[in-house]
């Protein structure tokens, strides 16, 4: 499928394209998500009524997970998790499943999640197989740690876990609210009542008060902890000088942009709010695997515009090596730094967090 009509297709299933074509569209698969819908219900009622059980490891367990499909920014959660836990001297591994599509070779591709997490947080463990279990399992045969971070565990309830995090995307929480495929679902809005613990994300992007985020949040499981996060940028990294910027770097000037993630409109407004006149996005799929030919039209997009900015995210920087000689020399190309924090709910999240290691 053209990447175009990637990205317009999954504008609809955010709720972002309006209009009788996008309602035709959610319409003709709507049955789909009914059929969607009905194997979600069964697999939970499944583990509801104990048929099918979750395994249990001998250390805690944190999940960290979303309820949509990408976008929510739960790896900058379990980067947060991983400092936080080193700071309070327990080791923590991370379990994901992290490979990508096979590149052309068939070769298994490493996941840029798991890639950003062990390049931001360079001594921490993690362990990456489909089988999850089996992988904690393994490792803890040879090694000792303290605790699990499940990633992408929501829905993984093959295992069991002691505390769920779910996060959700304060400026989209639901999408357009149909489950997979004619919306971003994977389950139903009210499967939160599972979770413990949620984390409103990008709510400094909010264009208004983050208060009916919480309110639909709260609506759905008014026992759990809601906290409120915020993705900080404090910099930029210049890939090709090797050097690091404050985030002011780019206040007042004109930039371009490229991503592939799963929201790029947050992306593009987080430079916009540290100031910069964003000319042109060259926006990709969530996950895209690069080729030649992306960054030939980047370059080809930024000599017609006279961009000589261009802003990447981690996520994306990881891929990216083998393609800057397809950029011109004189483009700085630089990598947007952020920073997950909680500015509200933190003491009350820590302390739970705290309690697992109370025996």
């Amino acid at each position: 499928m053209d990447e175009r009509i990637k990205l317009q297709f999954w504008a609809i299933m955010r709720g972002e394209k309006r209009g009788i074509g996008p309602s035709i569209v959610v319409l003709i698969l709507f049955g789909f998500s009914g059929l969607y819908g009905l194997f979600i219900w069964v697999r939970n009622l499944l583990f509801t009524i104990k048929v099918l059980s979750a395994q249990k490891f001998s250390i805690p367990v944190i999940s960290v997970g979303n309820i949509v499909v990408g976008g929510a920014g739960k790896t900058p959660i379990v980067i947060w998790l991983l400092e936080l836990l080193k700071e309070k001297g327990l080791k923590a591994v991370v379990l994901t499943r992290g490979y990508m599509d096979n590149d052309p070779t068939g070769k298994k591709l490493f996941s840029d999640e798991a890639e950003v997490i062990k390049q931001m947080v360079p001594d921490a463990q993690v362990v990456v197989g489909a089988e999850r279990f089996k992988c904690g399992q393994e490792y803890l045969k040879t090694n000792k740690a303290d605790v699990f971070i499940l990633d992408d565990g929501f829905q993984h309830r093959q295992i069991n876990r002691d505390l769920d995090l779910v996060a959700v995307d304060a400026t989209n929480p639901w999408g357009n609210g149909s489950l997979l495929p004619s919306g971003l679902l994977r389950e139903p809005i009210s499967s939160l009542k599972r979770a413990q613990v949620v984390i409103l994300t990008k709510t400094d992007l909010m264009e208004k008060d983050s208060a009916d985020a919480f309110k639909s949040v709260e609506n759905v499981n008014s026992e759990m902890l809601i906290c409120r996060g915020v993705h900080k940028p404090v910099g930029f990294f210049d890939v090709r000088a090797g050097t690091w910027h404050k985030e002011d770097l780019i206040d007042g000037k004109i930039v371009g942009y490229f991503c592939s993630i799963a929201d790029p409109r947050s992306f593009k407004r987080t430079l916009e709010h540290l100031g910069a006149c964003v000319l042109k996005g060259f926006d990709f799929i969530d996950h895209h695997s690069y080729v030649d030919e992306d960054f030939k039209n980047i370059n080809t997009g930024c000599n017609v515009e006279k961009i000589k900015i261009l802003v990447t995210t981690r996520k994306d920087a990881v891929k990216i090596g083998a393609y800057l000689k397809f950029l011109a020399s004189d483009i700085q190309i630089l990598v947007l730094d952020i920073r997950f924090n909680i500015p509200e709910g933190k003491e009350q999240l820590v302390a739970r967090i705290d309690s697992l290691f109370i025996h």
